[in-house]
């Protein structure tokens, strides 16, 4: 069994000794992990110039789910390292070889220089490359992050995405750049409209990122001496041309690309025969990659109940990174698939074998009921340990996402996150429970204050979670017949569920995850944990924004 532990951090300095920079120089470093663990340690260079390092901790996930130790650190001039203001506009003080320097110095201070990987993002990219092309003879494996090649094609880059912006604001930009007012408030907000679509696309940002904003404006000197930004296609292609082992994948949230080719997407509907529904039934479902390829495909469900499978789309990374097929679909009543609202509030039409028997319907029809791995997102994971406990026997992996084990405890929990929330919320969500008008805006309102804290703390949500609920809006009739009227009070068919006295049955490796602030707090989990024989628990921090770090975790228990 598997122990849930936070990685080991360490903070430090480390003298970097810069004759010219007339006075003793550090550099602020943290580690995740243990670096005489013998795995090989990664480490990461943050981007700027001029920002720290804080935005790269979310690596430490490879951390928990590889043992592989992170070391970030605030380049000279950044964040917690040495400041040398004094050396505003020296480019011959603020050159690259100067941080391939301080690199150097702390990999042989932390004795790694024999034996290390590096990532590079953004301008920590351009340092990457500069310093990999010097062939560093511990270097094993390079990751360049959005890293231009070439800084004219950089210029020319930026000048074709600021053309693409609305005319009020690119002449914001072009008179304060004309009139040296860069400082300005509105220069500022500008230059916002220009980061939200090219830079950062969550709204407000995510702290870290906003944190190393505020390093620029405590100290501009290495941001303004070197300044340079955003990257497209044309400025990484060259990478991709010269270096004979390569990899290139771009990621979005519709569309994941890698080699420059389209992943190939195969959508289409299966026939699903239910004799109490009274009428033809159909499972509409995407395949990302090829069911042929030998390779097992994960099966991921969604949850709700009442939601579509669009925000599990995300999980295509796996395709381009690994090459394992991944299957989505909506659930029947839910999304693209058969609709039944004359089914509202029928308990006996809609329990959980129903969905048991589409799932096995869509293994035999994509005939892979004999290899295949499975995972569950909240109610999808409810389901997917309900038909984990029969021990299908060609189910080889099992991932069960933010999933309760027990309906009951589940309630008890939802209560006491309830009872967190300011006390004005409680009154209205209270208010309106008992007047039955859980349908109005107030109602909604009130719950989005708890669905930012425990559910998404993204403002606003992915446009893919919206969908989701969109879909419950539109028809609520799975929703409210398995869950009720409130997600708080379970009032539907799920309302006694439970696989407390069944989990012990779970033979296939089992990952669990759920995140620090999730609704699906650690309680209703750890039945799962205590239960299942073989099986690996990671907790992380936040959630949507960093979903691709859940990728490391999901591959490690696939290739278990």
């Amino acid at each position: 069994m598997s122990s849930k532990e936070s990685p080991k951090i360490t903070e430090g300095e480390i003298h970097f000794d810069v004759p010219s920079a007339g006075k003793p120089c550090k550099t602020w470093y943290k580690i995740f992990g243990d670096l005489s663990s013998g795995k090989r340690p990664l480490v990461a260079l943050h981007g700027g110039p001029g920002v720290n390092s804080d935005y790269l901790e979310i690596l430490s996930d490879i951390t928990v789910s590889h043992s592989i130790p992170v070391v970030i650190y605030d380049q000279i001039g950044n964040g917690l390292s040495t400041h040398l203001q004094e050396k505003m506009g020296d480019a011959r003080f603020w050159t690259v070889q100067l941080f391939i320097d301080e690199l150097n110095n702390l990999l042989n201070n932390l004795g790694i220089a024999d034996d290390f990987d590096l990532l590079g993002h953004s301008w920590g990219g351009i340092f990457a490359a500069s310093f990999a092309i010097t062939k560093p003879h511990g270097l094993k494996h390079l990751i360049l992050a959005s890293a231009p090649a070439d800084m004219p094609l950089t210029i020319k880059s930026q000048e074709a995405l600021r053309s693409q912006l609305s005319q009020d604001v690119q002449d914001v930009l072009n008179r304060h750049e004309a009139e040296g007012t860069t400082d300005s408030e509105e220069y500022r907000d500008a230059c916002n409209v220009f980061n939200f679509r090219y830079v950062c696309r969550l709204d407000p940002m995510p702290q870290p990122i906003l944190n190393g904003f505020g390093w620029i404006e405590k100290d501009p000197t290495v941001y303004m001496t070197m300044y340079y930004d955003e990257m497209t296609d044309v400025v990484v292609s060259p990478y991709f041309k010269a270096i004979p082992k390569v990899k290139w994948v771009k990621f979005s949230s519709a569309l994941v690309m890698s080699t420059n080719e389209s992943l190939k997407v195969t959508t289409g509907e299966i026939p699903f025969d239910v004799a109490a529904a009274g009428k033809p039934c159909k499972t509409w479902y995407k395949v990302f990659g090829d069911l042929n390829s030998g390779k097992r495909p994960l099966i991921a469900l969604h949850g709700g109940p009442g939601v579509n499978s669009e925000y599990l789309e995300v999980l295509s990374d796996i395709t381009i990174t690994h090459s394992i097929p991944v299957i989505v679909y909506d659930q029947i009543g839910n999304g693209l698939s058969t609709h039944l609202q004359e089914k509202m509030g029928d308990e006996q039409f809609w329990t959980v074998q129903l969905f048991i028997d589409e799932l096995n319907n869509l293994l035999k029809f994509f005939g892979i009921a004999d290899n295949y791995d499975l995972l569950g997102h909240s109610w999808g994971g409810m389901l997917a340990a309900s038909f984990a406990i029969r021990q299908p026997h060609g189910l080889k992996h099992l991932i069960l996402a933010s999933a309760p084990a027990d309906m009951h405890a589940t309630a008890e929990s939802q209560e006491n996150l309830r009872s967190q929330l300011p006390q004005d919320v409680q009154d209205i969500l209270t208010k309106h429970e008992k007047d039955g008008t859980t349908d109005s805006d107030a109602y909604r309102a009130a719950s989005d204050v708890f669905n930012f804290r425990y559910v998404c703390r993204i403002n606003p949500m992915p446009q893919a979670l919206l969908n989701g609920f969109g879909w419950i809006a539109k028809d609520p009739t799975v929703y409210m017949t398995m869950n009720g009227p409130s997600e708080f009070k379970i009032q539907g068919s799920l309302r006694n569920w439970s696989v407390l006295n069944e989990i012990h049955k779970i033979n296939v490796p089992t990952l669990l995850t759920n995140g620090h602030y999730d609704e699906v707090t650690d309680v209703l989990v750890a039945p799962y944990f205590k239960a299942i024989p073989k099986v690996k628990w990671v907790v992380f921090a936040v959630s949507w924004v960093q979903s691709f770090r859940h990728f490391f975790s999901v591959v490690d228990i696939l290739a278990a």
